[in-house]
């Protein structure tokens, strides 16, 4: 009995081997399976921080362009046009790694890279390498990725400055009542009944008893503290002012995702969101197929640099000190226009010349007229100057010496006249070098070389004439180079009048030092890619990036190839 038990036991052992080596090799397969997955999650975080690293390189780069003095960044811009090798374009770039190195075991990957790219908006205003190709109309937004994309799109910055503020146009409508009205309904392709909704949204209006879609105006910002403009809302008003989706919609033109297009499924859901508003009181027309992207032609944030174009700091012509005035003057002007500006200061303006007289003077290299003379610094300051222009066709009168033989008044014509184009007269240097705001920057004021006539004409100065002249005129990009930066070939160039030109100059610079712009890193096609937007304050020393949104979430957006062939 006991040698058959044993004999029944035979191979029981080879039986538990197999069993326990299929749970170690179960084991093993999970384990390498494990270590498989946490080594492709651990390659694609690295590959996603490379990618949010190269697109950091792109906003350091984006902030180091707006850090250059106006002149430079000119220069800089201007020669992308005449470039040969485009691997030197400012705006796009790549981070170099020890594998950009080509390896033994065969070709090195491709480098992460970086671009700066912008809408390819019809407005002009852009900063960037210029490009004639046309915007996407709204029947295309079927075409296929690749073919779009390269249509909407351009390497640059978004001039800001070149837009309408918000916090402006706010303050035009309070003193104003309906200026607001006004400046939307010049904005092509825009339903006039979407306009006080937006207004209500912006807080640019505020909702009164009755809306304006039954046929009352709503009430504007100036009302805000009054009793009928926060007292007895109707339903209606209350479902356009709750309506933040929509506005924000509008805000993008119903690009979700920021790729300078309208696919099919933003245009379903643009379409749904539309319906569903019109049933609550919020109408959208049938005939527009696409949002406008009030981005487009609003801001919330627009800047200049008080400074020279070349980056110095401007003078103060309203200075206390005269003595010092007349220094720093003499540092930079000819003696001639010192003198003058500390005798205005003393004396204050008599009248402007005559027009002959201005124009006598057109050929001359140095201004020309008698001399004021050497300042008497016994008499003291008595006039301040409201702005630059002052100094502009204007004359003064000296009396003579008390107690001097034959002394009599002398009127002196200034040495900053409007009515030739060349430097003789020094006004570009004026409006350079001079300021009467000691403020790091001025706020809000529309850059007249790159805002579109709907623009212009939010303005309140502004009427229609003007704004076409300058359109027109700007097309010259001499003028810019000549201009430094200011509008005085508004009045070289005979655009404005000098009147006109005093009502304007508090609205107008002719340089931006704020800009938006997307910035996209990525390596290839199968690589993650880091999508932001962004607005650039250049006004911050250093400038800063401000407003950051990241949109890669949504998708590439973008076919990359197309960077590669638009550098290429």
């Amino acid at each position: 009995m006991k040698r058959r038990s044993l004999r029944s036991r035979k191979g029981i052992a080879l039986i538990v081997v197999f069993v326990l080596v299929m749970l170690v090799s179960l084991a093993a397969y999970r384990f390498s399976f494990e270590m498989q997955s946490e080594y492709r999650l651990a390659k694609l975080y690295e590959e996603q921080l490379l990618a949010r690293q190269a697109a950091n390189s792109g906003i350091e780069q984006a902030c180091s362009l707006l850090d250059a003095p106006l002149a430079m960044r000119i220069d800089l811009v201007d020669s992308q046009e005449t470039k040969i090798d485009t691997e030197i374009t400012p705006f796009h770039g790549f981070i170099a790694s020890s594998n950009s190195i080509e390896a033994a075991t065969g070709p090195a990957e491709q480098p992460w890279r970086y671009v700066l790219i912008s809408p390819l908006s019809t407005l002009g205003n852009t900063l960037g390498e210029r490009d004639n190709r046309q915007s996407v109309s709204p029947s295309s937004s079927g075409r296929s990725a690749t073919e779009a994309s390269a249509n909407t799109w351009r390497l640059g910055f978004e001039n800001e400055s070149a837009k309408i503020p918000i916090q402006l146009l706010r303050e035009w409508e309070r003193t104003r009542p309906g200026h607001a009205r006004k400046v939307l309904s010049r904005i092509p392709g825009l339903d006039p009944e979407t306009i006080d909704p937006w207004l209500i949204q912006a807080g640019i209006l505020v909702p009164g008893p009755v809306s304006s879609m039954t046929g009352a105006p709503l009430s504007s910002g100036l009302d805000r503290n009054s009793p009928q403009s926060t007292a007895g809302l109707s339903s209606e008003s209350s479902t356009i002012s709750a309506d933040r989706g929509l506005f924000a919609a509008q805000w993008l033109g119903g690009d979700l995702n920021q790729n300078y297009q309208i696919e099919a499924i933003e245009q379903r859901w643009w379409d749904k969101r539309s319906r569903a508003s019109t049933g609550q009181g919020l109408p959208v027309a049938s005939s527009v197929t696409e949002p406008i992207a009030m981005q487009r032609y609003f801001t919330k944030y627009s800047a200049s640099r008080n400074e020279r174009s070349d980056g110095g700091p401007r003078i103060d012509i309203n200075a206390m000190d005269l003595r010092v005035l007349h220094r720093d003057l003499m540092g930079i002007w000819p003696q001639q226009l010192a003198d003058f500006v500390i005798a205005m200061r003393q004396f204050g303006p008599s009248g402007n010349p005559t027009r002959s007289t201005a124009a006598s003077r057109s050929g001359t290299s140095m201004p020309s007229g008698e001399s004021v003379g050497t300042p008497d610094w016994g008499v003291p300051s008595r006039y301040q100057f409201r702005s630059l222009l002052d100094l502009v066709d204007a004359s003064i009168r000296i009396p003579g010496a008390a107690g001097t033989p034959n002394s009599q008044t002398k009127t002196i014509a200034s040495p900053f006249i409007s009515s030739n184009g060349d430097n003789s007269n020094y006004l570009v240097r004026l409006l350079d070098d001079c300021s009467i705001d000691r403020s790091a920057y001025y706020e809000g004021r529309i850059d007249i070389w790159d805002a579109p006539w709907e623009v212009l004409m939010a303005i309140p100065s502004m009427d229609d004439a003007t704004a076409t002249r300058i359109v027109a005129a700007r097309s010259d990009e001499s003028i810019k180079d000549q201009s430094a930066g200011t509008i005085a070939w508004l009045l070289q160039r005979s655009i404005v009048t000098l009147e006109k030109a005093r009502e304007l100059e508090p609205f107008l610079t002719g340089r931006s030092d704020v800009y938006s712009v997307q910035v996209v890193g990525y390596r290839e096609e199968r690589s993650p890619v880091f999508r932001c937007t962004m607005t650039i304050d250049g006004c911050q020393r250093p400038s800063k990036p401000q407003d950051l949104k990241t949109w890669h979430a949504w998708d590439a957006g973008f076919n990359l190839a197309s960077f590669e062939e638009n550098r290429n």
